[in-house]
């Protein structure tokens, strides 16, 4: 187990800070923020208060802690959450009618590409569909969506890990943003629910379509052979974009298209 006391830790989240570093006119969308040192999972905890929540469920409760005792991604796969990161989640409601909910994460996913490329060389960005994040191939960030939905409504709790702190042996895995830029994390966050929120409001109207050229620009499966993993089978093909409903296009060894609004893409080459 490795001894973060020893470590020289960001500045603690902040709220002023972080409402400073948000767009005033998106400031009136946070209905709730809750602000914890530790948690499991700050998706657990959105979902555990809003189950419990006696009015009717709030888009804009936002969740932040310090650390996580059981981050968790897609898939049930763990989420390493020492101290020093960004672990935020956001409650957000659409109704029913709303078709293409599994577009979102490629939407929260170009949010965050739009506050990084102002800070990053692009050069050294990538998103992977459909939901992590990654600087020179090693993931930066990862994105866990999860919706209690009601007969009425999409209920969803939006969660986003970002490493912006990491050791020296932990760099081996994974990226954190202080080997790229001097941001701090209350600046980033409120940066980034500015971008989020605006995105959150227009997706209804506008759908997938405005954020697909900013995905298709930093995918980094294109071109490459890789495996979609389901619940049912495994399907390999070459990567050839995505298209304007958020779904992966793959084209397999006989030249036909398939396309995929869920699953795992396993390219050789990127490093988990």
């Amino acid at each position: 187990m490795e001894i973060y006391n020893k470590m020289i830790l960001p500045l603690p989240l902040n709220l002023s800070s972080i409402m400073q570093a948000l767009t005033a006119n998106y400031r009136q969308y946070l209905a709730k923020v809750s602000l914890v040192d530790i948690t499991t999972s700050t998706n657990d905890y959105l979902i555990t208060a809003l189950k419990q929540y006696q009015a009717p469920h709030p888009s804009g409760w936002l969740c932040l802690a310090e650390q996580q005792s059981q981050g968790r991604g897609r898939d049930g796969k763990s989420w390493f959450s020492p101290p020093g990161n960004i672990y935020l989640s956001l409650s957000w409601c659409y109704p029913k009618t709303m078709l293409k909910i599994s577009a979102l994460s490629l939407v929260v996913a170009a949010s965050l590409l739009a506050v990084l490329t102002e800070i990053i060389p692009e050069k050294h960005l990538a998103c992977k569909w459909p939901n992590d994040i990654l600087i020179n191939q090693r993931k930066l960030a990862g994105i866990l969506i999860e919706n209690i939905a009601t007969a009425l409504e999409h209920r969803l709790v939006i969660g986003v890990g970002i490493n912006m702190h990491l050791s020296a042996k932990q760099q081996q895995h994974w990226a954190c943003l202080e080997k790229f830029t001097s941001i701090d994390r209350n600046t980033l966050i409120g940066q980034f629910l500015s971008v989020l929120i605006e995105n959150l409001i227009s997706f209804p109207k506008n759908g997938f379509q405005p954020f697909c050229a900013m995905i298709n620009n930093y995918d980094i499966l294109v071109g490459r052979q890789i495996n979609i993993i389901t619940p049912t089978t495994i399907f390999t093909g070459t990567a050839t974009g995505i298209d304007d409903n958020g779904e992966l296009l793959v084209v397999d060894q006989h030249g036909q298209q398939q396309r995929f609004s869920y699953g795992e893409a396993s390219p050789r080459f990127v490093i988990n």
